[in-house]
């Protein structure tokens, strides 16, 4: 039988599904335009929806648009670990857009 997937992830899964740190993912829920805003939970705390997250990645398959203080080709790889992860750890499928092609 397959686990049931949560449909809330808290700010550690978010963190750990695009490997930066608890505080990085607060940091863009005010520097990122387009980041995905928090859901009430019990206990006020930090959570997102699991759609909001999978949506946010479909529409942005390299990540977190950041400032250019990595270099592109570690963003990259980054990201595709996040995403890899979030397709095995969800069991969702996310491909890039069309001409959005992540490359290695």
């Amino acid at each position: 039988m397959k686990d049931k997937i949560a449909p809330v992830l808290h700010l550690e899964d978010v963190a750990e599904i695009f490997r930066v740190t608890t505080q990085t993912v607060t940091r863009w829920r005010h520097d990122v335009n387009d980041f995905p805003e928090p859901i009430n939970t019990p206990g006020r705390r930090l959570a997102w929806s699991r759609d909001s997250i999978e949506e946010y990645l479909s529409r942005n398959p390299q990540g977190v648009n950041t400032p250019k203080t990595e270099s592109s080709a570690k963003l990259r790889q980054r990201h595709n670990a996040a995403l890899l992860e979030l397709e095995q750890k969800h069991g969702v499928q996310i491909k890039p857009r069309k001409g959005k092609e992540v490359n290695e």
